[in-house]
């Protein structure tokens, strides 16, 4: 993968190629889908280790055998920030990158993805603030967590009305680069010439 932005990045034009982008697209949707996959081994491997000692899954909590609850707080643990990770459409989580991949497959223009991710990014950073400070000490993480993610929203909204979208993390891959190449054809196929005298 990293060897193919390289080349775009030294051949531009090969962005302009109807199937490039969306091919890109697809893969970075793959990497950021890994993310909350590496997940799965690591549940697996504590499954395994409930059934070779225990006999049995449990995600519950004894309090009394260390080994049972160990296990079981691991695959806990492990399900919750898969879960967490892929499916809460908010940036930087990699929820919030598949989601700007899948609006960008369907047709949707760089900028109103990113409008799509700064008000969902919003919303679940509202949440979890308000749960947070509902739970007290307890949520304290919880707040923590939103108001990173409030953060990044913020960054990614002065970028969208800077318009300087391209620049934000999300949005200088090249297969995003790709897709505002090709939705602007015209602009980039009409640049004007310049003739010796300096008149357009």
């Amino acid at each position: 993968m990293r060897v193919t932005h390289e080349l775009l990045l030294a051949h531009p034009q090969l962005l302009t190629l109807p199937f490039v982008a969306p091919l890109l697209c697809t893969a970075d949707l793959s990497v950021a889908a890994s993310g909350p996959g590496m997940h799965i081994p690591m549940i697996v491997f504590w499954i395994l280790m409930q059934l070779i000692t225990l006999g049995k899954v449990t995600t519950s909590l004894t309090g009394i055998n260390f080994w049972h609850d160990v296990t079981a707080a691991a695959i806990g643990l492990n399900i919750a920030l898969m879960l967490f990770n892929l499916l809460i459409p908010a940036f930087p989580l990699d929820g919030g990158r598949i989601l700007v991949d899948v609006l960008m497959l369907c047709g949707l223009s760089p900028e109103s993805s990113a409008g799509v991710s700064v008000g969902l990014s919003s919303v679940v950073a509202f949440f979890l603030i308000t749960l947070g400070l509902l739970s007290g000490l307890s949520g304290l993480t919880m707040i923590a967590i939103g108001a990173w993610i409030g953060y990044q929203a913020y960054i990614l909204l002065r970028h969208l009305r800077n318009k300087t979208i391209n620049q934000h993390p999300l949005f200088s891959l090249p297969s995003r680069a790709g897709f505002q190449q090709q939705q602007q054809p015209a602009q980039n196929a009409g640049a004007t010439v310049r003739n010796p005298l300096g008149q357009v």
